[in-house]
């Protein structure tokens, strides 16, 4: 019974603002309803569409006055249902909105939701020289319709006022990392993470994921490392000690 109720409360907080909107539009029928009964017949608001609209007026607090309950209960009524009740109902469908829009861009500014376009460029990882590369990629006309994704391991987006250059929080050599970034629909991948070890497990993931048109370039850092990517079985390009216009033109 108390996992029911859980479970209840879970879901109901989940869809909010689709019970918010059924709740007030029950009550703006039901307001409507109950008006017409209450009026007297031959008034305007004995009428079921005249009803509907002076329950939207008034529980919006537009109130424009051109109908109102003549008899007693339709006051109540008025008082109760559309004022009160619809009133809160609206507020804390506006503060539901609210808080979802900031929740929202909360998500995308700490790189907790997941990219869910395709054909764009992902760049595995963040040194000092990535966000140069992002902005390079950015101002070659070669890649303006394209999105570039930054996955990286850092606590918020480091460039959030660029347009299209979406971030994923998460370890860059990590295959749940690599699937919120979408690898299997993009089209090219960038790997630089500062670190061989993590960029040859990010390359080898990436290799699993990726699809046949992708085209993967990874950057060794060491000579000693080289050996090691090469022997990596997969269609992918090396690059050492290289600025951030030869990575783009790889």
């Amino acid at each position: 019974m108390l996992h029911l109720i859980k479970t209840l409360l879970r879901n109901g907080l989940k869809y909010r603002g689709i019970v918010l909107i059924s709740a007030y539009m029950a009550l703006l029928l039901l307001s409507s309803i109950l008006i017409t009964l209450a009026e007297p017949e031959g008034t305007p608001l004995a009428q079921i569409d005249q009803a509907l609209w002076w329950s939207i007026v008034t529980s919006t607090t537009v109130g424009y006055g051109d109908l109102y309950p003549a008899t007693q209960t339709g006051k109540v009524i008025a008082v109760i249902l559309p004022m009160f009740m619809g009133i809160g109902l609206g507020a804390a469908f506006i503060t539901h909105l609210a808080s979802c829009l900031i929740e929202r861009r909360n998500k995308k500014m700490y790189g907790e939701s997941p990219y869910t376009g395709a054909g764009h460029i992902i760049l595995v990882g963040h040194t000092e020289e990535t966000d140069y590369l992002a902005q390079q990629i950015r101002e070659d006309k070669t890649y303006t319709d394209q999105d570039i994704v930054l996955l990286a391991e850092l606590p918020r987006h480091p460039m959030p006022e660029a347009s299209n250059l979406f971030f994923i929080k998460g370890r860059p050599d990590t295959i749940s990392a690599l699937n919120r970034a979408n690898v299997a629909q993009a089209n090219q991948i960038v790997i630089h993470t500062g670190n061989d070890e993590d960029s040859l497990f990010a390359l080898i993931n990436a290799l699993k994921l990726k699809s046949d048109r992708c085209e993967v370039t990874v950057r060794c850092l060491s000579s000693q490392s080289l050996e090691t990517f090469s022997s990596v079985p997969g269609q992918f390009e090396v690059i050492m000690q290289m600025t951030a216009e030869m990575m783009v033109q790889a």
